[in-house]
């Protein structure tokens, strides 16, 4: 493809990178440590990505490129970390905010329904059977595969389950938009550190996040490698 004759930094798109820089130091920023831990892997992988696409790109480029996730780290480092990390120092005292109540009692609740579960959006309601009466009432499990499990049981837990790497691996097909691998490969990034996520959390109940994880999972599902790729 030929590249359009641009100076670097011309174009009001640039406006950006600031606020992309302030979105990837957010979850850190939160002081939220599930989310703060996995948006630095993600920072960290993004990177290498970044860097791996634009090996055959001037000195210019990739410089730019670095000088991004430097403000990022640092943005983050300023005015996040030290409250994290202290947070993180207290994960093991406080039994991770008394979830590992939660998941004692939400995996009871898994064993008795096991087949069709107790249906979407219920588990605020029948957890509080299941629950010790000095136990705090949780709307959530935080834990959003075992909610899974728990209101869709193991048939509809399959089938998303089943979906979602359709998803994931429809750009090795053909008859779709054809995508290059760096691009594919940032979803990719996203979208596991969402599942990640919601392995110790409830990503997937905030219905911002919900929405933005269908929309990449349709963009990969509508895509298919470029002609040019190997």
């Amino acid at each position: 493809m030929r590249r359009l004759g641009v100076r670097l930094g011309q174009g009001s798109h640039v406006l950006l990178l600031p606020c992309t820089a302030l979105m990837a130091a957010a979850p850190v920023i939160s002081t939220a440590r599930g989310a703060g831990l996995i948006a630095l892997g993600n920072i960290i992988i993004t990177a290498g990505i970044l860097f791996i696409s634009t090996r055959r790109d001037g000195p210019t480029i990739r410089a730019t490129m670095l000088s991004l996730f430097l403000a990022v780290l640092t943005l983050a480092g300023v005015l996040g970390w030290q409250q994290l990390a202290a947070r993180l120092e207290m994960m093991f005292v406080d039994k991770m905010s008394t979830r590992t109540e939660v998941y004692r009692n939400s995996r009871v609740i898994a064993e008795e329904y096991p087949v069709l579960g107790t249906g979407p959006g219920s588990f605020g309601t029948i957890y509080r059977l299941y629950k010790e009466p000095t136990q705090t009432w949780d709307a959530y499990a935080h834990d959003d595969w075992l909610e899974l499990k728990i209101t869709f049981g193991w048939i509809g837990f399959g089938a998303i389950c089943l979906m979602l790497v359709i998803a994931l691996a429809r750009w090795f097909g053909s008859s779709g938009i054809p995508l290059r691998w760096d691009f594919v490969g940032l979803i990719w990034v996203a979208i596991t550190g969402c599942l990640v996520h919601a392995k110790f959390d409830f990503p997937f109940q905030i219905y911002s996040l919900h929405l933005l994880f269908l929309l990449l999972c349709s963009i990969l599902f509508c895509s298919s490698r470029a002609s040019s790729e190997p």
